[in-house]
């Protein structure tokens, strides 16, 4: 007999192999998601967070309680005034004030007072430094930058690790400088060794000059670091903003909506020109300090080593030198301190002129963006006329 078949039983099966054979195809929507979260992780691979090095930093210049200065900090400000009177006072290479007086040599006199100015310069740097190392409160200029969560291209975070190891107070690096640096001076200090008559006045300068590089010169290191950090944080800012301009420039049939135009280009606008405000609050002041800084001590230089004084009172009293000799030695020091202070400041300025240089390219961006918009206008206007 011939089997007969249920048609609802048939069309049941139908429909239900389909289900257990053939794998359902994504929907759209899912589609979409996963674009979406290619799209977002594949600018992140090349780009590190740019970390907040001034922990350590802030810890040892601004006390946990009540925010004030902390010991060291108060040191390191005692040892500016210490070796700017030890300037006056005598150095174990150079006379005193009085001495020079004495010598009736004006660019002897005026070269060591402008020398203890240059030295004085350190002390508005210091407050800069511990204010910009704030890492914690309305104060954190650097959290405010995006110190600890920007992330920066590879290219632009490599050039920041110099810096970023002048914050790591407990590097490698920074402990064989302090030993070194401890180890030139030592033997000077124990001996007394110097062109003072009084050994225990050689001894006093040297250590005068010793405790000011280990805090105040490493201190201004410090706060160029943080002004380097600082406008590569913002140069990365401008970069993303003139990459979404150029894709506006490169798309000539297709413009973006009003509110792309708000998401990509406007609103990161006017939060970098809040943070290019925060750039002059905490940096400004000391670049002001660090030209004084040059100015005075190119000036400084400059006297020393043109002062007719300064070899032969060096000389009687060293009787191993002669004059000639010690007038030569002493003018090519001088002049290569003079050449160092005239090109220190404009070294660290490269980076803000550089950084100004990238906000001007941005604006012309800007007006080609304008220009184009406005030319199709015009070209619509006409269209509409014929």
């Amino acid at each position: 007999m011939e089997e007969q078949r249920n048609p609802v039983a048939d069309e049941e099966a139908g429909a239900a192999a389909p289900e257990t054979d053939v794998a359902p195809e994504p929907s759209p929507a899912a589609d979409d998601d996963d674009d979406g979260d290619d799209g977002d992780a594949a600018p992140d691979t090349d780009r590190v967070v740019c970390p907040d090095a001034t922990v350590q930093l802030d810890g040892l210049l601004t006390a946990a309680s009540g925010g004030g200065p902390t010991p060291l900090f108060r040191v390191a400000q005692l040892a500016c005034w210490a070796f700017a009177a030890s300037v006056c006072c005598g150095t174990f290479v150079t006379p005193s004030l009085a001495e020079a007086h004495a010598l009736a040599d004006p660019l002897l006199f005026g070269g060591m007072l402008a020398l203890a100015l240059a030295v004085l310069a350190f002390v508005p740097i210091l407050g800069e430094t511990r204010r910009v190392c704030c890492s914690t409160g309305e104060g954190a200029i650097l959290l405010e930058l995006g110190a600890g969560t920007a992330r920066l291209s590879e290219k632009r975070f490599a050039s920041l690790s110099p810096y970023l190891g002048l914050l790591d107070v407990t590097s490698r690096w920074q402990w064989i400088w302090r030993f070194l640096t401890v180890a030139l001076f030592a033997p000077f200090i124990a001996t007394g060794y110097g062109e003072q008559e009084a050994a225990w006045h050689n001894a006093a300068s040297l250590l005068a000059a010793l405790v000011f590089t280990l805090l105040p010169a490493t201190a201004a290191r410090t706060w160029i670091a943080t002004l380097h950090i600082a406008t590569a944080l913002l140069g990365d800012q401008i970069d993303d903003i003139t990459s979404e301009i150029n894709k506006e420039l490169q798309s000539k049939d297709v413009d973006m909506t009003p509110a792309e135009w708000e998401v990509a280009v406007v609103a990161p606008v006017r939060e970098l020109i809040d943070d290019l405000r925060l750039l002059t609050l905490g940096w400004a002041k000391g670049l002001v300090a660090l030209t004084v800084l040059g100015l005075t001590g190119a000036g400084a230089s400059v006297c020393l080593a043109l002062s007719p004084s300064l070899g032969p009172w060096v000389a009687a009293r060293a009787d191993w030198l002669s004059a000639s000799a010690a007038e030569h030695a002493l003018r090519f020091g001088f002049w290569a301190l003079a050449i160092f202070f005239m090109i220190f400041p404009l070294v660290t300025l490269y980076a803000p002129a550089a950084l100004s240089t990238a906000c001007d390219d941005f604006k012309e961006k800007l007006n080609a963006v304008r220009i184009s918009d406005l030319s199709q206008e015009i070209d619509a206007r006409k269209e509409e006329q014929l």
